[in-house]
């Protein structure tokens, strides 16, 4: 990850760059550095933890959240509980660390 991240500054990414993600009735909404992206709720096949970030997978295109971006445990749990309520049943099962850190 670290790799990936040194490429982007080197091409020309900003880490000031301020990213959004914003809960909407329809899906996902993650704004930043000029792009806006809307996803579907029906297009998150899993929501995957790694040590320091989320991983909103779906297909082609993930999302990295890192977990430093929320400002409490309680605004972590709150978030993934969100969007984990809103994964069909297999996605849930195949987001069980987030599942259980939303509703312990």
């Amino acid at each position: 990850m670290k790799r990936y991240i040194d490429r982007l500054i080197e091409l020309g990414h900003r880490r000031e760059d301020e990213i959004s993600f914003e809960l909407m009735d329809g899906g996902l909404a993650i704004s930043g550095g000029g792009m806006r992206h809307a996803i579907d709720w029906t297009a998150f096949l899993e929501i995957a933890s790694a040590p320091h970030h989320w991983l909103l997978i779906t297909g082609p295109m993930s999302f990295i959240l890192p977990k430093r971006a929320f400002a409490s445990a309680d605004q972590e749990r709150s978030f993934l509980a969100e969007v984990a309520g809103h994964l069909t049943a297999e996605a849930q099962k195949r987001s069980a660390e987030a599942i259980a850190t939303a509703f312990g």
